[in-house]
């Protein structure tokens, strides 16, 4: 069986206090990685891409959609979305407003 592009979990399931969630972002800022909020609306589309790295997306309102190689994978509030390396993706926001983290994620991520 191929292994799945993707991993979805809730981000209490990951991280059941916040206290952790904000450790373990200080602790990944400090590996330079790239950290960005973004906020879309309704409708909005962000077309197929992919990248080198690890791409994680924690939605932190609304809802997203993602499509990961063929597979539709729907996000809500607290949930967290890895995409594998080179996955060919696209994001689209069809029901709310949304407002995401997304972390551009190396090796040492995962480290």
């Amino acid at each position: 069986m191929a292994k799945s592009p993707y991993l979805k979990s809730h981000l209490s399931c990951l991280f059941p206090n916040a206290s952790d969630f904000r450790q373990f972002l200080a602790q990944k800022v400090k590996l330079k990685m790239e950290f960005a909020e973004y906020k879309n609306l309704a409708g909005d589309l962000i077309p197929y891409h992919a990248h080198k790295e690890h791409e994680v997306l924690i939605l932190l309102s609304g809802k997203l959609r993602a499509v990961v190689e063929e597979e539709i994978v729907d996000l809500e509030c607290g949930e967290i979305l890895i995409i594998e390396p080179y996955a060919i993706h696209l994001l689209t926001f069809p029901e709310s407003d949304s407002r995401y983290f997304r972390c551009s994620a190396s090796e040492a991520f995962w480290r």
